[in-house]
């Protein structure tokens, strides 16, 4: 399985609790925080929760002519779909 190119620069350390909070609101969002760590990423993930079906109004192919991608684009979208698959 490839490793993911992606750097995680914020996480569940970078939530800023309010003040204002009681110090027991303040302890429980912190702990819910240190639950679900693993959700508060700006990496994104894969999941297999959900499924969609895409249904086709016609099955000939549409043609199109195809538009030059600059070399920064095809890296980009082909580092974004090896992150995807792994």
């Amino acid at each position: 399985m490839p490793s993911h190119t992606v750097k995680q620069k914020e996480s569940a350390n970078d939530v800023v609790i309010n003040l204002d909070l009681s110090s027991e609101q303040q302890d429980e969002v912190g702990s819910l925080l240190r639950e679900y760590k693993e959700i508060f990423s700006d990496v994104p993930k894969v999941t297999n929760l959900i499924e969609h079906k895409v249904e086709l109004t016609q099955r000939e192919p549409i043609d199109r002519v195809t538009y030059l991608w600059l070399q920064y684009d095809r890296h980009f979208v082909g580092q974004y779909r090896r992150t995807v698959r792994s």
